[in-house]
């Protein structure tokens, strides 16, 4: 029996809606499972994931290896404010649940504004652990955006069975 895909991942590869020839960056891709689902929706573009877990690099990795076979997904270990991607730029990225981007982004968010291309989106999802934290995290992850040189175009509420998940658009300012 394969496993149920999470609501929220079902949720972020629709709000993301790559376009099939997206170039996608992946933040925190932990298990691989969007890496999946976003992968099916691409022809000629490509994902590049990140993850600072060699654990889950490696699960990301044996997840999506007819992918990775293809040259449509890239996985790597790496530390986002430190990763070297020699002067690539995204259309399209992405992180779910990455706790940083609401608490000390700056370095971070510095490494994103480097990457995304100048009409690329960022989108941040988070499914806090209580549905009365989302509206405070959206507001949190909001400034933080816009202090670091993003502007934020649309935050997204949605119920996930018991849960409240929250995606913040951003584009680069």
């Amino acid at each position: 029996m394969a496993d149920k895909t999470p609501e929220r991942l079902e949720w972020a590869a629709a709000t993301l809606a790559p376009g099939p020839a997206d170039h996608i960056l992946e933040v925190g891709c932990g298990h691989g499972v969007l890496l999946s689902l976003l992968a099916e929706r691409l022809t000629t573009g490509t994902i590049t994931a990140i993850d600072r877990s060699d654990k889950m690099v490696a699960a990301a990795r044996a997840r999506n290896a007819g992918h990775i076979a293809s040259g449509k997904i890239a996985i790597r270990q790496a530390e986002l404010a430190s990763a070297d991607f020699s002067g690539k730029t995204f259309d399209r990225i992405l992180a779910v649940n990455v706790n940083v981007f609401w608490l000390k982004p700056a370095r971070e968010l510095a490494a994103l504004r480097r990457l995304i291309d100048a009409e690329g989106k960022l989108f941040l999802f988070f499914e806090p652990p209580s549905p009365a934290q989302a509206e405070p995290i959206a507001e949190k992850l909001a400034a933080n955006l816009e202090a670091n040189g993003f502007r934020v175009a649309h935050k997204t509420f949605i119920v996930l069975g018991s849960a409240q998940g929250v995606c913040i658009v951003a584009n680069p300012a």
